[in-house]
């Protein structure tokens, strides 16, 4: 085990699968706790067996505020501390926009842009008195567009800092 970051606490979302799954792994591999946020629960307990004591999962909905109040008191409970923040959950709606619905793009803007910018502000409250990073994960249908889904641009444009 590297110990790059073995004084650090980590929160992934959209941990238990994808791009988030390799940065959980990653992290971990550096000596980092981490806690794992997704919306599969299977998955997700799967992950904390597989990496063991300094991995913890936690199901949340990125889109509710709500659940990320509940998941950032559940990680200074578990850890102690939050030092990095790692906002990675995102959706892709197969489809096109010709027959696509309105509460599915509702749901993509939620869980895509949403997400980030209440995610940003619970780290910055979680991280305001000793410092840490946030890192906003955009996939690259966020700016190219891809044949048979659903456009995703607006949902996450570089509006954050």
């Amino acid at each position: 085990m590297n110990s790059r970051f073995a004084k650090h606490v980590a929160l992934v979302t959209g941990g238990a699968s994808g791009v988030g799954l390799e940065v959980v792994r990653l992290l971990h591999a550096q000596g980092a706790r981490v806690a794992i946020s997704d919306i599969n629960v299977d998955a997700g307990m799967r992950l904390v067996a597989e990496l063991g004591e300094r991995a913890h999962f936690i199901h949340h909905d990125v889109s509710s505020e709500e659940s990320w109040q509940t998941v950032i008191s559940d990680v200074l409970k578990t850890f102690g501390e939050l030092n990095v923040l790692v906002n990675n959950a995102g959706i892709l709606l197969a489809g096109d926009i010709e027959n696509g619905k309105v509460a599915d793009l509702r749901k993509l803007l939620q869980v895509n842009t949403e997400s980030v910018f209440i995610g940003c502000q619970q780290g910055i409250l979680a991280m305001k008195e000793h410092g840490g990073s946030i890192i906003n994960i955009a996939s690259l249908a966020s700016w190219m567009p891809m044949d048979k889904f659903r456009p995703t641009v607006p949902a996450r444009l570089p509006w954050l800092p």
